[in-house]
């Protein structure tokens, strides 16, 4: 994993470059005294052409993340069965029964779940339905594809609530892994519970990382007994 850090780190300054935002001064919303129907048209035409170009630049930016975040997703899915085969291979099956390591993908390829002993994940990357761009602290934001992380069975999570609320269900986020449009870009992951820390990977190489660092999150750390205090 030390090799993972490094490559990491020197991915960290060719950090994503900022998304193309429109910078045209706008001209006002009201009509000079005197503007002719004409010139009134004329205006409103410009400021709904500018409005225009600006969204369907953000929409192609979207399209291409998305792109990227769909066929990154579709490598993790394949990532979940070959952990599995690696933690079945390191376990005597007299002492643990390998059925408590599986994982299981569901019929539209838009979740993964991983079982392990006793913990599970969830891997979705729902909710890329429009623009959304992760925020850069002093720089323009980025759009970008999301594949998120979560604590539980996304099913048993969702199981209320078939059309559940994506702010709610990010309360069971681990960690998200932010997506670029442009492919020699790095994808970003921001572990939640750590401050919103962030590690760099190459998009090759991000679902392998952010599966097995998601895993290595979770195996680590413990639970304690519930105990009710008077």
């Amino acid at each position: 994993m030390e090799d993972v850090g490094k490559r990491a780190g020197s991915l960290r300054h060719s950090l994503l470059q900022p998304a193309e935002t429109s910078r045209r001064v706008a001209p006002p919303l009201i009509s000079p005294a005197g503007a002719t129907p004409q010139a009134a048209a004329q205006l409103l035409e410009e400021r709904v052409g500018a409005l225009a170009g600006h969204m369907a630049k953000q929409w192609q930016e979207h399209e291409q993340a998305q792109r990227n975040a769909n066929r990154m997703f579709d490598s993790l899915l394949g990532e979940l069965e070959i952990l599995c085969a690696c933690f079945r291979k390191s376990l005597a099956p007299e002492q643990i029964p390998h059925q408590r390591v599986e994982s299981r993908i569901d019929a539209d390829r838009s979740v993964g779940i991983l079982n392990l002993l006793w913990h599970t994940v969830s891997f979705t990357a729902r909710g890329n339905a429009k623009p959304l761009a992760m925020y850069r602290h002093g720089r323009d934001p980025v759009f970008t594809g999301r594949i998120v992380a979560l604590l539980g069975d996304f099913h048993e999570l969702t199981r209320h609530d078939p059309f559940h609320d994506f702010s709610d269900l990010l309360t069971h986020e681990i960690a998200s892994l932010y997506i670029p449009a442009d492919p020699q870009t790095p994808t970003v992951m921001s572990i939640r519970h750590l401050g919103d820390e962030e590690h760099y990977f190459a998009q090759p190489e991000a679902p392998r990382l952010f599966v097995l660092k998601i895993v290595e999150m979770l195996c680590v750390g413990g639970y304690f007994h519930e105990k009710e205090y008077y």
